[in-house]
């Protein structure tokens, strides 16, 4: 039996000219996991991650507590997050930059909860089949994240593995999620929604099958003099 890790990226920033980089309290969850990971699983077998910046800077800051692979860090590019801008850009064109977005915000009682809003209606039409030029459809997400799973199981088995950790982002974790759950498209953002910064939902992978055995666990946070680093985006 063989153990995948799936960690979410630290937190990015938010609100910034550039969301993919981790914020300083990003580097902290990373850090912090890096150190309860590296008494768990000091030495993994596989360590992937999405070629993000965030991605990559979590990476980095885990491995950094302790952890030494069995090989060198690999980036797969199947573990990339959607594009937020581009399903924001298909929505309203005005939306195409983070200054577009930000421009609307700032005319809102309640920026928050209007970009929440806007987000929702984007990633809506974009489940609800649309093609747009330039744009992954909701399908071809979907498709690359299962099969990159299904890859890197079948490593696992034909190598005689046993752990890869992921670093990766809310998007392909939900879509993992859902498929094993059994949920529809639907649920997409409530189970998105739900996904701790660094938070770790382990597979295990048994006679060429893969199941979900954990899902979002932040423990690691969840004291007193950590539980201001549990956070969502």
């Amino acid at each position: 039996m063989a153990a995948i890790y799936l960690i979410r990226h630290g937190q990015a920033s938010f609100g910034a000219d550039n969301y993919d980089q981790l914020s300083e309290l990003g580097v902290q969850q990373a850090c912090v996991l890096g150190k309860a990971f590296a008494q768990r699983l000091p030495n993994p077998d596989v360590i992937l991650s999405g070629d993000m910046e965030r991605h990559q800077q979590t990476m980095t800051h885990v491995l950094a507590q302790g952890i030494t692979p069995y090989q060198p860090p690999q980036s797969v590019c199947a573990w990339n997050e959607f594009d937020h801008q581009k399903i924001l850009a298909a929505y309203r064109a005005e939306f195409a930059t983070p200054q577009g977005v930000k421009s609307y915000l700032s005319t809102q009682k309640d920026p928050q909860r209007a970009f929440m809003a806007l987000f929702l209606a984007s990633i809506e039409r974009w489940l609800s089949g649309q093609k747009v030029e330039g744009l992954e459809t909701w399908q071809e997400f979907q498709q690359r994240v299962i099969s990159e799973v299904q890859q890197l199981s079948e490593k696992l088995v034909k190598q005689e593995l046993k752990s890869a950790v992921v670093f990766t982002s809310g998007g392909p974790i939900s879509v993992i999620m859902m498929q094993q759950l059994g949920l529809p498209k639907t649920s997409l953002m409530q189970v998105n929604r739900m996904l701790v910064n660094c938070g770790v939902t382990k597979l295990v992978v048994s006679r060429g099958k893969v199941y979900l055995s954990s899902s979002n666990e932040h423990s690691v946070f969840d004291s007193q003099i950590n539980r201001h680093l549990i956070t969502y985006k």
